[in-house]
């Protein structure tokens, strides 16, 4: 049992933080460019797919993501990791169990594409509620943060508009959205185990699902505590970045 768990956690891990990476990368700069176009049309239509993002099914979003983009479309694989055909011709070993850094450190670029052509529409699926979350949080304090005196003085100073955004008010914004997609992974954990089972994935999801249909209690036991294990890990990291990034907490 151990062994399983054991391999089916670099899948999870690596879905879970690719989901965390599109999550910020886009979530962020979606909420503060929203906040700098307050009340046009582009504000109005980000609000609304976010409130959409945060309250849709993830098991429903995926099964709608696999059908059309994966089944119909078939612009992006419908389920699985890798190409069991293209490992076995390319000669791909996993050495970490993160295949994406594995296909790197073998220089294997076929591989590492067909990874990333699996990896990125449960990826997608996953990060949107933490996506939705962080660009809604992002929205309200960039328009919290423009409108306090020192942001106001430093622009009636000439100081340029972009210095004032990135080098002041981004820094007020960054802190309190990193902190609420840490409280939101336990959330993206559980939205994991369904998007494994929809996509096949290989992960702790699916192990537990398919646990759970065998009777495998032990294993599912498992999973939970190495769930558990982690979210307070991740918590624990978070109010280190928090405590870094913010010297108001460390007093």
């Amino acid at each position: 049992m151990l062994n399983d768990l054991l391999t089916a956690l670099p899948a999870t891990l690596e879905l879970v933080i690719t989901a965390f990476l599109l999550a910020s990368l886009i979530g962020i700069p979606l909420g503060i460019y929203s906040a700098l176009g307050y009340g046009r049309l582009a504000d109005q239509v980000i609000r609304v797919l976010t409130v959409l993002g945060a309250s849709i099914p993830v098991f429903w979003v995926a099964l709608i993501f696999q059908t059309v983009i994966g089944v119909w479309a078939g612009l992006m694989p419908a389920g699985k990791r890798v190409d069991d055909y293209l490992v076995y011709v390319t000669g791909f070993k996993p050495i970490t169990g993160f295949y994406i850094l594995d296909s790197i450190i073998q220089g294997n670029l076929p591989v590492f594409i067909d990874v990333l052509r699996h990896i990125i529409m449960p990826a997608f699926v996953l990060s949107i509620y933490p996506l939705s979350l962080s660009s809604r949080m992002s929205r309200s304090l960039m328009i919290e943060v423009l409108n306090e005196n020192y942001v106001r003085s430093l622009e009636v100073w000439g100081i340029p508009r972009r210095i004032v955004l990135f080098k002041y008010a981004l820094r007020n914004v960054i802190v309190p959205v990193i902190a609420s997609l840490g409280l939101s992974f336990g959330y993206t954990l559980v939205g994991a185990f369904m998007v494994e089972l929809i996509f096949v994935w290989p992960g702790l999801g699916y192990y537990a699902g398919m646990s759970l249909l065998s009777y495998d209690y032990p294993a599912i036991i498992g999973v939970v505590i190495l769930v558990a294990l982690f979210y307070s890990l991740i918590n624990l990291v978070v109010d280190l970045i928090h405590a870094w990034l913010d010297p108001r907490v460390r007093l």
